[in-house]
């Protein structure tokens, strides 16, 4: 579960990122 959760929070992360990028 550990694993599943960090995996989603990175994903979560680099899509924010992205969309934050993207933005500007």
């Amino acid at each position: 579960i550990f694993l599943i959760l960090a995996s989603v929070m990175e994903v979560l992360n680099l899509f924010l990122t992205s969309f934050s990028v993207g933005d500007l």
